[in-house]
């Protein structure tokens, strides 16, 4: 599988030299650091893409990359995506078409909050009146670990801990939806439900095993088989104000410790957000956005990955990891942000590279659903019933002084509450400031 998994990599690398297809590539470094000890990253990546159209309805899209990671991984090769499509026009009459996707490219849910990664598999969409509907199937298996943001148990968090092993966690993800187009003028509604079958079959917990059982063992967690219904609407209030609201029924069975035995139960949670969005084309390009999300936690949960410890688990774990903070990042389980964001254009009428140049300045409010784990446990005061997490204001700076060569500039700050009884331990509660530079130059 290996050496399969190698030769596609070097077959998109060599494909425009023999044969003939569009072909570029891009270079890029990304490098982060806080206030906090050891906290440096830097990713630096070179890609190269190819493509190849038979005709005006088919197409072969390919890239691939190679990567050092400080701290992370020395250096990577991966294939980012390799992907047929195909677009059958008129397939129902004048207004329909039908296109589909097969290879590996990046799958997602309409949000993007409980899936949106790269898997290899397919995707068909029709287009029909009075909408979409469409169909994916991902295995994720395939796809390496550093790349990988699937962690949804104990077994997939021992595998990323453990250096011997490559690949990301085996997991079968289906999306299948429709999205109703103006159901009435200017307003969408879209209804998904999306799958997970874990496919682990080793170091396995299993329902009715005995903790003293499952040490000898040396198994670390269960298998996470869940499906998530979602809705979202979105749609204009005015000429220069804008919607979206979304929310999602999480079900499934989790691993949970049973007094001596684990036991498999019932999952239900939800997750639900909105954002309001008012645009001016004519003050500098100003939009301002205010958002609200929230997940459900569970009151008992020592941990957002099998955590529970009575009754059913109310925890949301959504599929791929995702926050809603750059300084402060918990994950989508346990969590309530409130935010506000006002970015800019200050030169966007000028006819120059000034132009493009934007700027963002926004905050988020971070509080706990429960008094149940986050995924920042260790940040936690655990005798405390607080909810309020502390609050972070950012500042970023996109620049593109050319259509080939990008910056982006981003700072921080986190600032928890202070006091010995809040939510936040009082070796976690000083502020924490840090920054990122994001460089890339495509060719």
């Amino acid at each position: 599988m290996k050496k399969i998994f190698f030769t596609l990599v070097i077959a998109v690398l060599i494909a425009p030299v023999m044969f003939s297809f569009d072909w570029g590539g891009s270079i890029s470094n990304y490098s982060y650091i806080t206030n906090e000890e050891d906290s440096w990253e830097q990713i630096n990546m070179a890609s190269l893409w190819v493509s190849h159209k038979f005709n005006n309805y088919a197409s072969l899209e390919g890239q691939s990359y190679i990567g050092y990671a400080k701290d992370e991984y020395d250096f990577i090769a991966d294939l980012d995506y390799l992907y047929f499509e195909q677009i059958i026009p008129k397939i129902f009459g004048d207004s329909s078409a039908l296109s589909y996707k097969l290879g590996r490219f990046y799958q997602a849910e309409f949000s993007g909050k409980v899936f949106a990664h790269r898997a290899d598999g397919f995707l068909i969409n029709l287009g029909i009146k009075p909408g979409n509907l469409y169909i994916s199937t991902g295995y994720t298996g395939l796809l390496l670990k550093p790349n990988s943001r699937l962690k949804t148990t104990n077994a997939d968090i021992a595998d990323d801990n453990d250096d011997d092993i490559y690949f990301a966690p085996k997991k079968l993800i289906s999306v299948i939806g429709f999205e109703f187009m103006d159901i009435l003028p200017g307003q969408n509604l879209e209804i998904t439900g999306t799958s997970v079958f874990d496919l682990r079959n080793d170091n396995l917990i299993k329902d009715g095993d005995t903790l003293a059982e499952a040490a000898v063992d040396g198994n670390t967690g269960g298998k996470f088989n869940t499906f998530y219904i979602g809705t979202a609407a979105d749609g204009s209030i005015s000429s220069n104000i804008f919607y979206d609201l979304y929310g999602y029924l999480q079900l499934g069975k989790i691993l949970t410790v049973d007094g001596s035995k684990y036991k498999n139960k019932a999952v239900t949670a939800f997750l639900t957000g909105a954002d309001l969005k008012y645009f001016n084309r004519n003050l500098l390009y100003s939009q301002i956005t205010a958002s609200f999300l929230y997940a459900s936690g569970d009151d008992d949960a020592v941990s957002i990955y099998e955590g529970n410890t009575s009754g059913k688990s109310t925890n949301f774990i959504p599929v791929s990891e995702t926050s809603k903070g750059f300084i402060f990042a918990p994950k989508l389980s346990n969590i309530m942000t409130a935010g506000l964001e006002y970015s800019i254009k200050p030169f966007g009428n000028k006819k120059s590279m000034l132009s493009n140049i934007q700027v963002i300045l926004g905050s988020n409010m971070f509080f706990r659903a429960t008094k149940g784990a986050i995924s920042e446990q260790q940040k936690i005061n655990t005798s405390s019933d607080k909810k309020y997490l502390g609050t972070e204001i950012d500042l970023g700076i996109n620049l593109r002084p050319s259509s080939d060569f990008g910056i982006v500039l981003k700072g921080g700050a986190f600032i928890p509450p202070s006091a010995s009884d809040s939510a936040i331990n009082t070796d976690s509660n000083d502020p924490e400031y840090g920054g990122s530079i994001n460089l890339s130059f495509s060719f």
